[in-house]
């Protein structure tokens, strides 16, 4: 079958409309995501600032934790200097300690000395009327001197045992 020359145009003005038609949705497709970039260019700069918002926000909790870590630092190393000072004044008790004892023994020794002093005057024959009250004087001190007691030492004098005795007073100390 012989086909016209009118519909032969027809098909070849179809196949250039259709090639027109698609070669125009190419580029309005180009155009398109051209256009989709270019309007995803302020998307991605809103998200630029969004990252950059949360990036500081990041840098200023870490500031926080590093003031903090600082702070434990410090608290460890006054801690080891606690714990020098703490060594250091236990040496310091310890030497204290040790001349408290040699003084302690050297009073005792002096005090055991003052006995056998207070002995001997307990033990003498001379035996006065009266004592007369010196600077830092008890009835006890005195009575143990002339081999008196305190209550006795009150009665002869008729004082209670908790008078007090004043310097440069006369007690009796014969019985």
């Amino acid at each position: 079958m012989k086909k016209s020359r009118g519909s032969q145009k027809w098909v070849v003005w179809l196949l250039v409309g259709v090639g027109l038609l698609v070669a125009g949705g190419a580029f309005f497709s180009l155009a398109l995501g051209k256009r989709d970039e270019r309007s995803q260019v302020p998307l991605a700069v809103e998200q630029l600032k969004k990252m950059d918002a949360r990036l500081n926000e990041i840098e200023k909790r870490l500031g926080v934790y590093e003031g903090m870590l600082g702070a434990i630092r410090g608290e460890l190393d006054a801690t080891s200097n606690t714990e020098t000072l703490l060594k250091s004044t236990a040496k310091r008790f310890d030497h204290l300690e040790k001349r408290i004892d040699t003084l302690a023994k050297r009073f005792d020794k002096d005090a055991i000395d003052s006995k056998q002093v207070l002995h001997k005057k307990t033990v003498s024959t001379k035996k006065p009327g009266y004592h007369v009250v010196r600077q830092g004087d008890t009835l006890f001190r005195i009575g143990k001197v002339y081999g008196l007691s305190p209550k006795e030492l009150a009665r002869i004098n008729r004082l209670s045992e908790a008078s007090q005795i004043y310097v440069g007073q006369k007690l009796q100390v014969s019985r």
